[in-house]
């Protein structure tokens, strides 16, 4: 059984306004969001916004191939481009452009700054149809798999690889004895199945294709989100590179063999498809902050099997050692009951088959990343969004990330805001909120919700400040505002019939139905 937190909100986004380009930009600025900036990437460029969608920097030379770049604790911006690992400083000089000495391998999507220094990165190797068919991969006509997937550690220092591991040397196959890696899949959990590798999309210059990765330092683990298997497994990174090749080894005895995996059992012989539980997912990442901490959060695409994404929180089970478990003949135990955060009361309200990502913020927010939908925002613990944005001119996005307004990065830069992204800024009547205002309390009789004059208004007897969104019985919303506004009904073009008023405030939250006569 699934645990289904269930919002208000909706999977479309209309805001109907003046102009067709009202839907970029900002479209919500709670007093409950994280007070901070987004930074992402266009193909145009990197920015760097306020919660109005205001522009406080820009990055032109990081653009969409750099897929996701980062702001270091200092403020640099760090990515992946042309097989280099570069740094660049806030006003775009290039500081680093780090190289290494593997060959045929290729680097991907991110790197992380561990604590020595060193860059941590997902890499490709490129391989030979022979040497993927000697691993017990079933090349379909046509197909060309072309990599498989690593691990690496880089010291920026020497331009040396210091560490690495390689998903070839942890496959098996139950389908030729004649392999030096077949086995009986049941009898070897630790393994990933050759056969497993799901054939949705492409097999083009891909194989597991891992797309996503975090390193927890004070457990010296490794979390990698294996799309093609729909799993996201840990590895253990005190290993050196030699026990990493093997399956014994490591803190955790097990060399560089999975620890702990979770998403779909089926690929190690466990459970049917309704045990089922990711699509084709990414990002994950430990959780820092909040309830959830020392959890994982990573973004359930839901491609090919679901109308809609999800958010996914899990707690593997670990014992007094701080070993997963895995009993004999079954699936690797959570704590808890996983936390699927994915629908509204009218259905599903964001959806992104590719890319984007999940990640929660010092305040305890969930900070969301729809990539194809170009679309970022924020919702609070109990599941209200709290800030949204729509990227105009990106198509997509890989990933982005949010970071508060304390962030040591940050530390005597110009924040100055110097317009949008957007050549048409959104009509939403945006205002940056402080801390002063976070602490508004606003119970649920303070709201009053009257038509006078052809407007919907909307007020508070206390006077105090709040956000609220207009959304008809399809779940389109019409417009957002605060109670400092009013919904003028004639220039939204409203019928008669049904509406609802979502209120949003610190510490609740409520829906209120309108009749339009």
């Amino acid at each position: 059984m699934k645990s289904v937190c269930c919002f208000f909100y909706v999977l479309i986004v209309l805001a109907i306004s003046d102009n067709a380009f009202a839907q970029t930009g900002i479209q919500l600025n709670s007093n409950q969001s994280t007070e901070g900036y987004a930074f992402f990437e266009t193909s145009r460029e990197s920015y760097l916004i306020d919660n109005c969608g205001e522009v406080v920097n820009i990055w032109p030379s990081v653009r969409r191939t750099a897929l996701h770049a980062k702001l270091m604790d200092d403020g640099n911006v760090i990515y992946i481009k042309d097989n280099r690992i570069n740094v660049r400083d806030w006003d775009d000089n290039l500081i680093s452009s780090t190289s290494y000495n593997g060959n045929n391998i290729v680097l991907v999507y991110e790197v992380i700054v561990m604590d020595n220094g060193n860059y941590l990165c997902l890499a490709r190797e490129n391989i030979s149809d022979l040497e993927f068919e000697s691993l017990g991969y079933n090349i379909a006509p046509g197909f060309d798999p072309g990599r498989v997937d690593m691990v690496v550690e880089i010291d920026p220092n020497t331009d040396t690889i210091v560490w690495q591991w390689n998903i070839k040397n942890h496959v098996i196959q139950q389908r030729d004895p004649n392999l030096p890696n077949y086995g009986l899949i049941r009898d070897n959990p630790r393994k990933l199945d050759m056969d497993a590798i799901a054939t949705f999309d492409w097999e083009q210059g891909e194989s597991f294709m891992i797309n996503g990765f975090d390193y927890n330092e004070e457990l010296d683990l490794i979390a990698l989100s294996v799309r093609k298997l729909s799993e996201v497994i840990i590895i253990d990174h005190s290993t050196t590179t030699e026990e990493a090749m093997t399956d014994s080894g490591g803190r955790h005895g097990h060399g560089g063999a999975a620890l702990f995996r979770w998403g779909n059992p089926q690929n190690y012989g466990q459970g049917d498809e309704s045990d089922r539980e990711l699509y084709f997912q990414h990002n994950p990442n430990w959780i820092e902050y909040g309830e959830h901490k020392g959890k994982i959060i990573m973004f359930n695409n839901g491609l090919s099997e679901r109308s809609y994404s999800s958010v996914e929180i899990i707690d593997p089970t670990v014992d007094n050692q701080g070993f997963f478990i895995l009993p004999t003949n079954s699936s690797f135990l959570l704590e808890e009951e996983p936390i699927s955060i994915n629908t509204t009361t009218f259905g599903p309200f964001f959806r992104s088959g590719y890319t984007s990502g999940a990640k929660v913020m010092p305040n305890g927010n969930i900070y969301v990343t729809v990539g194809q939908e170009a679309r970022i925002f924020e919702m609070n613990p109990q599941g209200d969004i709290v800030w949204d944005y729509y990227i105009e001119g990106a198509g997509y996005i890989y990933r982005s990330e949010k970071y508060s307004k304390n962030f040591s990065g940050f530390e005597g830069r110009d924040l100055s805001a110097s317009g949008t992204v957007e050549n048409y800024p959104s009509t939403y009547p945006c205002e940056l909120f402080t801390t002063s205002t976070q602490d508004i309390d606003i119970s649920l009789e303070d709201i009053i919700i009257a038509q006078h004059d052809g407007k919907i208004e909307i007020n508070s007897k206390e006077s105090k400040l709040f956000d609220y969104v207009l959304y008809n019985l399809q779940g389109q919303i019409l417009s957002t505002g605060n109670n400092q506004s009013r919904y003028d009904v004639n220039k939204l073009n409203l019928t008669s019939g049904m509406y609802y008023i979502r209120s949003a405030r610190d510490d609740s939250s409520s829906v209120h139905s309108v009749m339009i006569p």
